[in-house]
């Protein structure tokens, strides 16, 4: 069986800006969460949606594939479920 994680990573985040490649223990924060994914035996390949290009960089770094998402999708009014929309419909295409 085929089980993919996806991880949404917007860059824009208004709470704690650049949240997700802070350094946070060492690593970037993003980098916890493909870690865990990619440590699983359940899951076959981590794929990171974000429109940040310093995200996607560092989420190729640390094993995951990437995902350019739109602007258009990547706004803090735009419903989650666009990013998700897109995401698994950029996997199922490759």
């Amino acid at each position: 069986m085929n089980i993919v994680a996806i991880i949404i990573a917007r860059g824009g985040s208004k709470g704690i800006p650049k949240k997700n490649i802070i350094d946070f223990c060492g690593k970037p924060l993003i980098a916890w969460t493909i870690t865990q994914c990619l440590n699983s035996k359940k899951i076959t390949s981590v794929w990171v949606s974000s429109d940040s290009e310093d995200i996607l960089k560092i989420s190729r770094k640390y094993g995951a594939n990437i995902i350019k998402s739109p602007a258009s999708i990547s706004g803090d009014i735009e419903p989650s479920e666009s990013a998700w929309l897109h995401a698994v419909n950029y996997i199922e295409k490759q």
